[in-house]
């Protein structure tokens, strides 16, 4: 199973193929297809998408300063809205039936401050969600 902490299992399914560079790309893209293929188990902290980034110092997340905090946070509203603990498995397609229900309220919770939103919103699943 692929470990994802709980913010990824709702921002992944708006990924459009940026990110920080190449080698983080062509990770995500990797955890993606193996989280579909295998399943996911939620992880608590920094995850397979996390190892690739530069902002990553040890186990936490260093952008724009000391962002842990922050990302910790996003993590705990997600698995509030998808009902899951650190520990859980769960599959790929479970996550994609449930974004539509939770969609509105983790984006006025969440998206609306964050810098990643214009790429959101610019994808098909944004909109149709929208």
């Amino acid at each position: 199973m692929t470990p994802l902490r709980g913010h990824h299992l709702i921002c992944l399914h708006f990924f459009r193929g940026e990110g920080y560079g190449p080698e983080f790309l062509e990770n995500l893209e990797s955890v993606i297809d193996r989280s579909k293929q295998e399943g996911i188990v939620v992880q608590n902290g920094a995850d397979n998408i996390c190892i690739k980034c530069p902002n990553l110092a040890g186990e936490l997340c260093m952008y724009k300063g000391d962002n842990n905090k922050k990302i910790e946070g996003l993590d705990a509203i997600a698995l509030r809205l998808l009902n899951l603990e650190h520990g859980a498995k769960t599959e790929w397609a479970a996550m994609e039936r449930v974004l539509p229900q939770i969609f509105h309220e983790w984006k006025d919770e969440v998206c609306f401050k964050c810098d990643w939103l214009g790429t959101c919103k610019s994808t098909t699943r944004w909109k149709n969600l929208d």
